[in-house]
């Protein structure tokens, strides 16, 4: 089936009292386009189903367990919900979710929960279209890639070409396991987080203006930049490596000692720096700052393995320091630094 929509053409919800719907909805099937036209919901004028409920799954495009599906040229805003949601019924069904999802062209904006949610998909392509001003209720993402089961984890995302801003937590968000996700050539206008169990993410020809963290591995392609601009690369002023360094080394600027005592301090204050961090770890540490909060650095499993993060930081006042840190050490509980580096932000 095509839908296709003139130019002009608006689909707005009616104000209701639901708890959740669909002004467009996808369910159970194959082979289908929506394209053109204007989505929009009905946040402003919604009527709370009950004192408790938070009424937010009035989605604008919502998809289930369909296949084939194609979404192109629509703008979805306003929803009280989703502006598009990509899921199932029945996560826990055999065979469950939806797969060959391809959006291109799509604007969504100021939708109440996430402008798109990817809730139990896989191979979605998602081509040239734009996330602005989700905000009201959380997660407030641009995109938020969260399975409601470790069991089904969300497989094979490519976000390309696209642009994110003005969203009220995250640009773009991985929640729960998903593996081999990819963002290339896309601007992210905010921060970015792969916070628990996003494996194999690459990061390649992208902008990302806010605060970078992880509990997973995250994937430094070529032409990635950090709250600089486009002509412009981050300038590397320290580096440790284990094994070429020795365990406490002093550099330039400020000091990175060992982890029993260890902090960073005397960084320039009013500049902004990046920096990166490769670890072995057990147990649930954070890279802290006293003026940007914390920033998890191994994942919740008790695994020892390598793990590689980035944080964006102001140095917004001359007594901010950065240093790794737990708030209670368990038997077997270690961290390792096996690769860090700080990069000034040239802008």
């Amino acid at each position: 089936m095509n839908l296709v929509l003139a130019e002009g053409a608006v689909l707005q919800a009616i104000p209701n009292n639901k708890r959740g719907y669909d002004i467009v909805n996808v369910d159970h099937i194959e082979n289908v386009t929506i394209q053109g036209g204007t989505i929009i919901g009905e946040r402003s004028e919604h009527k709370k189903s009950s004192s408790t409920s938070s009424d937010e799954w009035g989605m604008g495009i919502g998809i289930y367990d369909s296949k084939n599906i194609t979404v192109r040229d629509v703008t979805i805003r306003d929803c009280n919900g989703d502006g598009a949601y990509v899921g199932s019924r029945d996560e826990k069904a055999s065979g469950a979710g939806s797969r060959y999802i391809y959006f291109e062209n799509v604007k969504t904006e100021n939708n109440r929960r996430n402008n798109m949610s990817i809730v139990c998909a896989k191979d979605v392509i998602i081509k040239g279209c734009s996330f602005k001003n989700a905000n009201g209720t959380p997660p407030e993402y641009g995109i938020d890639i969260e399975t409601d089961y470790a069991s089904m984890p969300i497989e094979r995302v490519t976000i390309q070409g696209c642009e994110f801003s003005g969203n009220g937590q995250f640009a773009l968000g991985i929640i729960n396991v998903a593996k081999d996700i990819r963002i290339v050539d896309s601007v992210l206008d905010g921060g970015f987080v792969n916070y628990a169990g996003g494996e194999n993410i690459i990061l390649s020809g992208t902008t990302i203006t806010g605060e970078v963290f992880a509990r997973e591995p995250i994937s430094i392609g070529e032409k990635v930049i950090f709250r600089g601009s486009l002509e412009k690369e981050d300038k590397l002023i320290a580096e440790y490596i284990e094994g070429r360094d020795k365990v406490s080394v002093p550099i330039t600027g400020f000091t990175l000692s060992a982890i029993s005592g260890g902090k960073i301090s005397k960084l320039t204050y009013g500049k902004m720096y990046r920096f990166e961090y490769k670890v072995r770890g057990k147990g649930d540490w954070n890279f802290k700052s006293t003026s940007t909060g914390r920033y998890p650095v191994v994942p919740k499993s008790d695994k020892a393995s390598s793990y590689v993060a980035t944080l964006v930081a102001d140095i917004n006042t001359s007594s901010t320091t950065f240093k790794f840190y737990q708030d209670a050490k368990r038997s077997g509980d270690f961290l390792e630094i096996t690769e860090f580096r700080v990069y000034e932000v040239v802008q």
